[in-house]
């Protein structure tokens, strides 16, 4: 469950992109994050995240109760307090590992759970047939 006091619970994605996040990026028609995607700096790229819909409705509770406009970012702290902020509820939970490891790691099991694919073949780029 989503709480104005704790919207960090569903941590799903690179914290940069997390908190260039602005109003304008969220879809609520199509239940979705729009982020611009930081892997290809050549060109714009945009992705589109599906989220929960009690996120969107906190995020949109967010920008009421603050007035934002479309172009204002939802988040106002920078990147070193985003991160003081996830190891800290980490260790509250009793996590162990950073941010990055666990979202890697839950990209490999998605990975090997969709297709079916080895873990190790993941590591060094092969796939056994």
């Amino acid at each position: 469950m989503f709480t104005k006091s704790n919207p960090q619970r569903f941590l799903w994605t690179c914290l940069t992109e997390v908190l260039d996040l602005r109003a304008q990026d969220i879809d609520v028609c199509n239940g979705t994050l729009i982020f611009e995607t930081l892997k290809q700096r050549e060109a714009l790229s945009m992705r589109a995240l599906p989220v929960p819909s009690e996120l969107l409705e906190l995020l949109m509770s967010i920008i009421d109760e603050n007035a934002l406009s479309p172009k204002d970012r939802v988040w106002t702290f920078c990147r070193e307090t985003g991160w003081r902020y996830i190891r800290n509820l980490n260790e509250q939970a009793g996590i162990k590992g950073n941010p990055t490891g666990m979202r890697h790691g839950f990209g490999v099991a998605c990975a090997v759970k969709r297709n079916s694919v080895a873990h190790n073949s993941i590591l060094d780029g092969t796939q056994e047939d």
